[in-house]
């Protein structure tokens, strides 16, 4: 049988220092959104601002959530996730599906974001799911 820790137990630390040393990479793949072409559009400039603007304050306030442990933040991970890895693949390969080159390129920058990044990420988030948990409840065998 095992046992899962309280929600104020365990490698808060370590915690912690992954969610604040992710947010770096985090606003560096969101960027990837202000590069698509659509944006030099006339009119679409400020449209663009906003968007890439939304972004990064989706990411501060999912990353306040993370550290503070609150309701929702597990949830708003994924999504920062998925966005992250949509806006690192727009990074590097916005310029050649833009131009309608070989996509290849793009691919491969895809597969390498899913392993490096997204995957690690997803992993420890999943590790540390407990501490998303309601406090004063906990897991039983059988449940």
């Amino acid at each position: 049988m095992r046992h899962f820790p309280r929600p104020t137990e365990g490698s808060s630390m370590y915690y912690k220092a992954f969610v604040l040393l992710r947010l770096p990479v985090s606003v560096l793949c969101l960027s990837g959104f202000g590069l698509l072409n659509v944006w030099q559009e006339p009119g679409m400039g400020f449209f663009g601002f906003v968007v890439v603007v939304g972004l990064l304050v989706f990411s501060a306030v999912t990353t306040r959530r993370l550290v503070r442990r609150r309701r929702g933040a597990f949830r708003l991970a994924w999504w920062l996730l998925l966005l992250e890895f949509v806006g690192a693949v727009l990074f590097v390969g916005s310029r050649d599906m833009a131009a309608g080159r070989n996509l290849g390129y793009a691919f491969a920058w895809a597969c390498t974001v899913l392993v490096v990044w997204t995957t690690p990420n997803a992993l420890l988030l999943y590790r540390w799911r407990w501490k998303f948990l309601k406090a004063g409840t906990y897991i039983t065998p059988g449940d």
